[in-house]
């Protein structure tokens, strides 16, 4: 028994060849990294991979990659779009790395890609007004731009898909789309107004809005992309609410550089109606640092403290504001509200974000913890199973961190760059979806 237990110790490892780890890069990596993909560096090639194979097993490792960054490992909550690997799958990648990236007889690539998914050809399509294109800069930079859409809804309806389809993928990083009321009083105009001072103020097509839309307050963002598949679908028999007249504003993210060469873009949008859905989803975007005023908090605290490398900005809101907001879209009284996703958003200076759900009782339970926050890679995420608040006494915490280390200011609130936001926008139903 001792002679045979020192055999096995000192028999070598099993080591992990690249057939083991092709099946991870297809599942997670290669909706991005394959040609004519967002990212330029391929990933379906065996010798791609493996010249890649130690920064691979740093991102991985860091979970920088994939980019999604909400924590789905079981502490929290799960989410049905979380491009979370697990424990073994970063084992695997790491420890192929480690051994020298070995290849695996027969296996030369990741093997067949998974299909595109695409819209039917009849579902709506909308386009950007004009064709776009940003000017080369002498460093590679990012560039955001909005432009208003007329979608022609002329009935209460609901947006179940989205297809985005790039002009020019080689410089669109992401998109969202968001319904505007163009009657909504902001005061010195109307959102309708609005758009036409910022489209004149900017000789190029659309407007310039780091960080959102603008000086525009959207009644609710319908979808985003950021990268991989390009169908955005809500959760099965799911719906966001659409009314007539409103108008919607399409953001992308440009990424340019010295060395772009482009035509210009003009991003498309196929989208998939309904008159109706099972559970009809309402978007609700809360930020007290933002909107200090409106929240009652003083205008002086709306700031974050400059030189520290873990500033902090904390919000609770009532469950009735949710409530509130959502049997107005419904016309109805609610008995009870099925939180079924989370948005969050930061700016550059975010590392980390966390939501809790706090209950009348004192009880406190995770709805959102977002550990390695990036701003290029922002997504919403929807439950496996939605959050069911019973009382309008229930309060979401949020909790926003950034690293203003090398700031010697105070960080003041607003979407422009060099400011900063703590937001989440709230994904709200009155029922929750049907059982199949």
């Amino acid at each position: 028994m001792v002679i045979a237990s020192a055999c096995e110790a000192d028999a070598p490892a099993t080591t992990v060849g690249f057939a083991e780890v092709a099946p991870v890069l297809r599942s997670h990596c290669v909706g991005c990294h394959q040609p004519g993909g967002l990212s330029p560096l391929s990933l379906v090639e065996y010798e791609d991979v493996r010249a890649w194979a130690p920064a691979i097993a740093a991102a991985v490792r860091a979970r920088t990659m994939p980019p999604i960054p909400a924590v789905a490992d079981g502490s929290c909550r799960g989410f049905r779009n979380a491009q979370w690997l697990s424990e073994e799958e970063i084992e695997t990648l790491v420890g192929w790395a480690e051994a020298g990236a070995p290849p695996s007889a027969g296996v030369h690539d990741v093997g067949a890609l998974p299909p595109t998914p695409h819209l039917p050809s009849d579902a709506l399509t909308v386009a950007m007004p004009s064709r776009y294109v940003p000017a080369p800069t002498q460093d590679p930079a990012d560039e955001y731009r909005c432009f208003a859409i007329d979608p022609g809804i002329a009935a209460p309806s609901v947006l179940r898909a989205t297809e985005y389809i790039p002009g020019d993928p080689s410089i669109v990083h992401h998109a969202a789309l968001y319904a505007v009321d163009p009657s909504l009083d902001l005061g010195p105009f109307t959102n309708a107004e609005a758009i036409a001072i910022m489209e004149a103020d900017d000789p190029a097509p659309g407007w310039s809005c780091f960080g959102g839309v603008g000086a525009l307050r959207p009644r609710s963002q319908l979808s985003g992309w950021v990268g991989g598949s390009p169908v955005v679908a809500l959760p099965a028999d799911s719906g966001m609410t659409l009314f007539p007249g409103e108008l919607w504003v399409l953001q992308i993210h440009y990424r340019v550089g010295p060395e772009t060469a482009t035509a210009g873009d003009r991003t498309q949008l196929r989208v998939a109606l309904a008159d109706d859905a099972a559970q009809r989803i309402t978007a609700v975007f809360q930020d007290p640092l933002t909107f200090a005023s409106e929240a009652g908090v003083p205008i002086a605290d709306a700031k974050l403290d400059a030189g520290l490398a873990d500033a902090t900005w904390s919000w609770e809101l009532p469950a009735e504001v949710l409530w509130a907001e959502l049997e107005a879209q419904e016309g109805a009284s609610v008995d009870r509200l099925h939180l079924v996703g989370v948005g969050p958003h930061m700016h550059t200076l975010g590392t980390a974000l966390e939501l809790r759900v706090l209950s009348p009782s004192g009880a406190s339970s995770c709805g959102l913890e977002i550990e390695n926050w990036d701003y290029d890679w922002q997504d919403a995420y929807f439950y496996e199973e939605p959050i069911v608040i019973d009382s309008r006494d229930t309060r979401l915490q949020v909790t926003c961190h950034y690293d203003t280390s090398e700031r010697t200011s105070p960080v003041f609130p607003g979407h422009d760059a060099g400011r900063e936001m703590c937001g989440v926008m709230f994904y709200v139903s009155a029922n929750d979806r049907p059982e199949h």
